[in-house]
């Protein structure tokens, strides 16, 4: 089992980049650590020459402007990093900007997400997302059209930031919510819920332990109201459910949780959108085969 990635609310520390030597002769990399601390802990990755530290609370005031200055004040703020500060991110979810989704009767809000790295995992930036009210699920998108990214190669432009982040906010519109407006309307069955859940573990996507999670949400919804129906917007509701509230994925596996949901939100779409997708995908594939192991027998 893979150990857990431990998050920290500490995101505001120095950071530095040494040049890294060996045997007494520069090798061209850089040690980007941090300043307050000494030890193994303190490197947080290693950079080339282009590489300039951008400082996360930098990051953080340029966003806090770019919303000051376009009359955005009113979100829920969440900063945290990940690996002993190695990659940061930063959450924003503005709940006065909502949007009834047609065809649901469900609520959206909109959500950004601040990320930076000393690693280099990562450009610094943000993307586009979606929490659900009823039950803060957080929710993705497949289009990178509103996301904004920079190489690490100096201070975030305000002016920059500000546009793609103005950007953002407009493309939050019905359009880019009908595609669950579209999942609600693909009713499937009990059985049908449990095959697609089952398949996705089959292939890959989710872990055993998430699927029998995401079944036993598919079974008894916790939001009733909400979630009663069985269609293929409330079976991905039960996926969003566990990645968002689980005690097995969340914040503590920020960083998978966050692949699994953009995998999940593409797979319901090809189901939603193709008719083959969703017959393929709706009867039980073959389980993985066993890797043949091969036995050595000496002469």
């Amino acid at each position: 089992m893979r150990p857990t990635r431990h998050i920290s609310t500490d995101y505001a520390f120095g950071v530095e980049k040494v040049a890294h030597t060996l045997d007494g002769e520069k090798t061209g990399w850089h040690a980007v650590r941090r300043t307050d601390m000494t030890g193994k802990v303190a490197l947080l990755g290693m950079a080339k020459d282009n590489y300039a530290v951008v400082p996360n609370d930098e990051l953080v005031n340029t966003a806090r402007e770019a919303f000051t200055n376009l009359k955005a004040d009113n979100y829920e703020e969440k900063l945290f990093c990940t690996l002993g500060g190695s990659r940061f991110y930063g959450e924003y979810t503005f709940k006065d900007k909502t949007i009834e989704v047609p065809k649901v009767g469900d609520t959206i809000g909109l959500r950004l997400t601040l990320n930076n790295s000393y690693d280099r995992s990562c450009k610094v930036g943000f993307s586009m997302g979606f929490v659900r009210l009823v039950c803060t699920n957080g929710m993705v998108t497949n289009s990178r059209d509103y996301d904004f990214n920079q190489l690490h190669s100096g201070k975030v432009p305000i002016a920059e930031a500000q546009d793609a982040i103005e950007k953002a906010f407009k493309g939050f519109n019905a359009d880019s919510m009908a595609i669950f407006g579209d999942m609600a309307h693909q009713e499937i069955t009990q059985k049908q819920g449990e095959i697609i859940v089952d398949n996705m573990a089959i292939k890959s996507l989710v872990s055993a332990a998430a699927r029998d999670s995401v079944k036993m949400i598919w079974a008894d919804p916790t939001h009733q109201n909400a979630d009663a129906n069985r269609n293929l917007f409330n079976l991905y509701n039960a996926f969003t459910q566990h990645l968002t509230h689980s005690p097995t994925a969340g914040y503590d596996k920020f960083e998978n949780s966050r692949k699994t949901s953009r995998k999940i939100f593409d797979r319901f779409e090809k189901i939603t959108r193709n008719e083959g997708e969703r017959d393929e995908w709706t009867v039980r594939m073959p389980d993985k085969k066993p890797k043949a192991v091969e036995v050595v027998v000496e002469a």
